[in-house]
Order: C-alpha cells, then structure tokens, then sequence
C-alpha cells in the first residue's frame, strides 16, 4: 500500500532529520501526507502490527527507555 510506504520514509526522514532522534507525532503525519487523522492512525497501527514501527506514549514520548512497549499496548495508546 502507497499510504504505508509513504508513512515508513516520513518518520524515517523525521528520526534521521532530527537533531536529537526524536520521533514524529501522530498529527505530524496525517497533516503532511494529507490523511485523516483516524486514518492515518490505523496506517500506523498496521506498521506497529509489521513491527516496522512503534508508538511511544510516556512523560516524553520521544525517549525510549530501556525497550518498546509491547505491540498490544502501543495499539491502545
């Protein structure tokens, strides 16, 4: 699916982009690409699904601190 590559090389392009390797919010990519939000969000669930990649909700999202949540719990962030 276009959509799913698409989203892969944007938040590729965002990590290696950002000065401190943080990841890209959710909003981020719904806006960039021109996607509905909710629509965007089930994009990414399926690449959290393929484990190509994952969501991180935390006091700061953009740190991972010692692993990736579990697939299940990334889902229902």
């Amino acid at each position: 699916m276009e959509e799913l590559k698409k989203i892969e090389e944007l938040i590729l392009l965002f990590f290696c982009e950002s000065r401190d390797f943080n990841g890209i919010p959710l909003r981020q990519i719904s806006q960039e690409l021109g996607l509905g939000y909710e629509h965007s969000i089930d994009l990414v669930k399926m690449l959290v699904k393929s484990e190509v990649a994952s969501i991180q909700s935390s006091s700061n999202p953009h740190i991972i601190g010692f692993s990736h949540h579990k697939v299940e719990s990334q889902l229902q962030f």
